[in-house]
Formats: C-alpha cells, structure tokens, sequence
C-alpha cells in the first residue's frame, strides 16, 4: 500500500498532467481560432470534439484490465508527447499550407481520448492498491 507521501505525489502529478490536458484544448482551440477564423465556432467545435473524445476514452479504458499502473504511465506520457507536439505542428502545417484542419482536429480528438482514459485507469488502479 502507497504511502501517504507517495498519494500525495501521485495525487499532484495527475493534478498537474490533467491541467495540461485542459491547457492543450484551449491553445488547440485558440490556434484554429486564428488560423480558421471564427473564435466561437472554433471553441465550440474544438470543445464538442475534446470532451466526446473524453467520453470515448473512458469507455476505451474499460476494456483495460491488467498492469494498470503501467498502462497508467504510458498513457501519461502519450498525453504529453501528443500534447506537446500538437501546436508546433499544426504550426508546420500552417505554413507548408496542407491539412491544417484534418489534423487539428485529429490532435483534439487523440487528447482528449488520451485526457478521457486517465481518471477510470487511475481509479481503478488505486482500488487495486488498498483502500481508497
């Protein structure tokens, strides 16, 4: 059973990598905002994406039942790869002028199925653990 220090840690990496998911979304959605015009449609769009996405996500992570902790972490660290990249490309699509909205929203909808899959594994993880 964790520690009580070890929860906490736990506990505000998720906090922290969580915010980042919300962070990606709203320069996802400025992004398009600028590059497509049309601030309230592109956040509207970019926001029904992301949390369907997070809906799909939590359904996805269902389905994983073994090495939680592990799969736990991977996905961390595919929400930050994606995440991180997400702009920079999209930046580079811009300029080369090709595909800009196919894969914006491809980044919203692969974050937020990634950001949507956090919570259940982590939950279900730390029930595994001791109580909760």
């Amino acid at each position: 059973m964790p520690s009580s220090r070890q929860r906490t840690l736990l506990y505000a990496s998720v906090a922290v990598v969580s915010s980042c998911g919300m962070v990606y979304e709203l320069a996802l959605g400025t992004l398009a905002s600028y590059v497509l015009g049309s601030a309230v449609r592109q956040f509207s769009i970019v926001l029904g994406v992301y949390v369907s996405a997070m809906g799909l996500g939590a359904w996805a992570s269902a389905r994983v039942q073994a090495r939680l902790w592990r799969r736990f972490l991977v996905l961390e660290l595919f929400v930050a790869l994606v995440g991180g990249l997400s702009a920079p490309l999209l930046m580079l699509c811009v300029a080369q002028g090709r595909l800009f909205d196919t894969l914006l929203y491809t980044f919203v909808f692969v974050v937020g199925g990634l950001v949507g899959a956090e919570l259940p594994l982590l939950i279900r993880a730390l029930e595994g653990a001791g109580p909760f």
